[in-house]
């Protein structure tokens, strides 16, 4: 199996069209697979596909700063798997299915403060705030699904400034961070 991304790869929207082009030559050194990154939109065209914004969006639809992942477009990357066919070459897509970035909105919620050392214990009464909660994925208007992202949809992870996201039966851990930054 070869490993065909690393963090530092330009992020020039041509790397699909390389691999295209690589698939052969690794093919013949008795590669057999490839592993690919995530092949979805991220929250920006820089993005590495782990800070993922929309799962539908391979690089087809105008989103967070264009068209194509930091990638390459999905027609793009329907030409390298069909390369790897050819060849008989596997694809293993990098899957990253629990991580949001780039929302395209605010939404409020409410919350309350929890230990840091023990999250079963509160230390504030709920409160409202206003979290980067909201994705509408209006570039791509539906296509593929209907889904949209809302504070509801969201369980969070541990961080030093803990609350808690209150839903309707349920509590789930979240940071809070300054104001205008995303999370």
């Amino acid at each position: 199996m070869f490993q065909a991304f690393e963090w530092y790869i330009p992020a020039d929207q041509k790397h699909w069209l390389r691999l295209k082009e690589a698939v052969a030559g690794l093919q013949a050194t008795g590669i057999d697979n490839m592993w690919i990154p995530p092949a979805c939109k991220g929250s920006s065209q820089q993005g590495n596909g782990y800070d993922i914004y929309d799962l539908y969006d391979l690089g087809e639809f105008d989103q967070k700063g264009g068209i194509s992942t930091k990638w390459g477009t999905k027609e793009d990357l329907v030409q390298l798997v069909q390369r790897a066919d050819e060849v008989r070459m596997g694809i293993y897509f990098d899957a990253v299915l629990n991580q949001k970035a780039g929302a395209d909105r605010t939404e409020q919620c409410r919350v309350i403060e929890v230990d840091p050392n023990d999250r079963t214990k509160a230390i504030t009464d709920p409160y409202s705030i206003d979290g980067w909660l909201g994705f509408d994925f209006p570039g791509r208007g539906g296509r593929y699904s209907t889904l949209t992202y809302h504070w509801y949809h969201f369980t969070v992870p541990k961080r030093s400034l803990i609350h808690t996201l209150l839903t309707a039966g349920s509590a789930s851990t979240f940071p809070v961070e300054e104001e205008g930054t995303q999370h």
